[in-house]
């Protein structure tokens, strides 16, 4: 685990080493088991700064969250399959019952 220290210098590394964007700037002051899952995801994926590494990180988290249906379309879909599924049940039952009234025909 890094030290307070170490981390201090890290921020300021990457502080100091990201060149200037026109887009909004966010602070955030993570604790530091989540910062150094950030440092490590950085790293892993080689990306550049940590600014860059949370970008990503919410680029990623809001694709998944709009990808998502929505509770009233999973609940759609869930009725039109069950409508589906007792549509078939009641086809085997009638096909069911016909296999029987033909058994009981041919052992009278």
């Amino acid at each position: 685990m890094s030290t307070y220290g170490e981390l201090v210098g890290l921020i300021l590394q990457d502080w100091f080493t990201t060149m200037a964007t026109e887009n909004p700037r966010i602070v955030a002051y993570p604790d530091l088991a989540l910062y150094e899952r950030l440092r490590k995801y950085q790293q892993d994926k080689g990306i550049k700064s940590l600014s860059a590494a949370l970008t990503q990180v919410l680029h990623d988290h809001f694709q998944e969250v709009e990808s998502k249906p929505t509770e009233n379309e999973a609940l759609t879909a869930i009725r039109q399959e069950l409508t589906a599924v007792r549509e078939q049940v009641t086809q085997l039952s009638e096909v069911v019952q016909r296999l029987e009234e033909n058994s009981q025909r041919g052992s009278e």
